[in-house]
């Protein structure tokens, strides 16, 4: 399965760090989201909707608010104090969908930041993800076999 949300309406307004703003054409960010997910479609995944979260830019993002590995879903703490919203009922449907979840119980960490290879997360310290939110994810992540790495940025 591939869990996708749709771009907000306000996607131009999201967060940016690392580049200068420019504008967004939303109608053309919605076509392209469309066009992934039947490209998604066409090599055999099953598309699952989550709820959209029109007042939350970045939210069509989901691999920030959400880390998978393997069937367990890891619902993240967005650094970002306007990104936490996003991970607003992820865990019903995730779990309606057979994944096991669970919820960063603490510290902040974005899933942008995390870096999967082999059995290893090697995971970004700094800017949205701090080192309790690292701590709090090893804590999950290592009884289902797997080894986390920080990485300072």
């Amino acid at each position: 399965m591939a869990y996708v949300r749709r771009p907000s309406p306000n996607l131009g307004d999201g967060l940016v760090t690392h580049i200068e703003r420019t504008p967004i054409n939303v109608d053309r960010a919605v076509e392209q989201w469309e066009n992934y997910c039947s490209a998604l479609v066409r090599y055999g995944w099953h598309i699952v909707e989550v709820p959209t979260a029109d007042e939350f830019p970045d939210g069509v993002f989901l691999e920030d608010a959400v880390v998978m590995f393997g069937d367990l879903a890891v619902i993240t703490r967005p650094g970002a104090p306007q990104r936490r919203g996003e991970t607003e009922g992820l865990a019903a449907v995730l779990s309606a969908g057979g994944l096991v979840t669970e919820e960063l119980p603490s510290g902040h960490l974005d899933g942008g930041d995390v870096l999967k290879i082999g059995s290893t997360a090697y995971v970004g310290v700094g800017g949205r993800t701090d080192v309790a939110g690292i701590n709090a994810l090893e804590s999950i992540i290592t009884a289902h076999g797997w080894a986390v790495n920080p990485v300072p940025v």
